[in-house]
């Protein structure tokens, strides 16, 4: 599947299943919204005076991270300013190492820029506006980010390594 995403270094993709929406509390989406500015260039930084950004960078964001590496979305920021990119989203070989994990335990995946995940979880009465939405089996897959722009998935099994 392709997708036309607008990115820069503010801003990350996620892929997630909706049904983890409310895993992201009000903390959690502070947590994505630090992780989104690793340079200490918002706003952000006034919550934190007189601390080193990068030492707050480092606190903040583990709560977000440590939800990535259970499974529970998946997001790749990006590193340098972007205008509007192509992506692809690719079934993977079996045989290809594909380091990440995602859960999807309702069968459906959302993905989603990290700021407009944020902004319509903090104030629910938002229509989100996704990239792109699409069914799946439910199960854990494996993922990764492959440059240029494209993430490979494939379904793990008991055979290829779950």
């Amino acid at each position: 599947m392709e997708f036309q995403l607008e990115c820069d270094d503010s801003d990350a993709l996620v892929l997630i299943d909706p049904g983890y929406f409310s895993d992201l509390d009000d903390d959690l989406l502070y947590s994505m919204d630090i992780l989104l500015d690793p340079l200490g260039r918002s706003e952000l930084i006034f919550d934190f005076p007189g601390e080193d950004w990068k030492t707050v960078w480092e606190r903040e964001t583990k709560p977000v991270l440590e939800l990535s590496g259970a499974g529970k979305l998946f997001i790749k920021q990006f590193s340098e300013q972007q205008e509007k990119m192509g992506f692809e989203f690719v079934h993977g070989e079996d045989e290809e190492e594909l380091a990440g994990r995602l859960h999807i335990p309702t069968g459906k995946l959302v993905a989603v820029s990290a700021s407009e995940l944020i902004q319509c979880l903090a104030y629910p009465g938002l229509e989100m506006e996704t990239i792109f939405e699409m069914e799946l089996p439910a199960g854990w897959y494996a993922v990764a980010w492959q440059d240029p722009g494209k993430i490979i998935y494939r379904e793990i099994t008991a055979e290829n390594g779950m």
